[in-house]
């Protein structure tokens, strides 16, 4: 790296991210966070707590309560599951190692957070496929749903959804086309102007963040609007769910 790139490359990381700076050709936390980069840090911990309560309240309802074991709820159940992983391993790993630091170098966080971000949100975007047939069956053939979509049916889904997400992870991954790692973005952005990269690279950080705060609305999609889940989220957080029986409560 040319001194003329990396003077470029240090003022354009500061406006990129408040929290990092680039010394000695390494791009590091900075020792002396600003206001904002702390603003920042409270604001994505915030949505990863959200989301890792909000899906877990959604699994812990599913898995308790009798009446909720349902073909359709597996599918629901699969989701939190995946958006549950999000909100406990990727906003972590990406509040750890940022997109535009990854862009930089290519070592083993990178590669962990590549590859927990593509498996998981491939798998919540999968469920979410799943969720859509299942609604489909159950509004436009509501006769022949039963019998199609059982249990059965729901697992070999959900494993389908699982495995072809965890395939395309660990392939893209290893083949080096994540996200930080490929060295056809990093010439990329040696040949441009720190100008123009500095305009770039924000909108990947914020469609990164965007794309993961998805794992924070499903559960509020899928779940809080259903009166079953308000039923369930009230027993639990009454403290109910310790009483004898409250498995199997009627929550519909």
């Amino acid at each position: 790296m040319n001194t003329e790139f990396a003077t470029g490359a240090d003022n354009m990381i500061s406006y990129i991210h408040p929290c990092f700076t680039m010394k000695n050709d390494t791009y590091m936390f900075t020792s002396n966070p600003s206001f904002v980069c702390v603003l920042l840090y409270i604001f994505l911990g915030s949505l990863s707590v959200v989301t890792s309560c909000g899906n877990l309240l959604v699994i812990t309802s599913i898995v308790y309560f009798k009446q909720l074991h349902t073909p359709t709820n597996y599918l629901i159940l699969s989701l939190a599951v995946a958006d549950l992983l999000v909100g406990v391993l990727v906003f972590p790993f990406s509040m750890a190692v940022t997109v535009s630091s990854c862009m930089y170098h290519e070592d083993l966080f990178c590669k962990i957070r590549d590859c927990f971000d593509i498996t998981l949100c491939t798998a919540s975007i999968l469920n979410l496929c799943c969720i859509s047939i299942d609604r489909y069956y159950a509004v436009c053939q509501p006769l022949t749903y039963l019998s199609n979509i059982t249990a059965k049916v729901t697992a070999i889904m959900i494993l389908v959804s699982w495995g072809i997400s965890v395939f395309i992870g660990i392939t893209i991954t290893v083949a080096g086309f994540s996200q930080g790692s490929s060295q056809k973005q990093v010439n990329s952005i040696q040949n441009a102007s720190s100008s123009k990269c500095g305009a770039e690279i924000p909108v990947i950080e914020t469609l990164n963040w965007l794309a993961l705060s998805n794992s924070l609305l499903n559960p509020l999609i899928y779940a809080f609007f259903y009166s079953w889940f308000r039923s369930a989220f009230r027993i639990i957080v009454s403290g109910k769910i310790f009483q004898k029986y409250s498995a199997s409560a009627q929550l519909f």
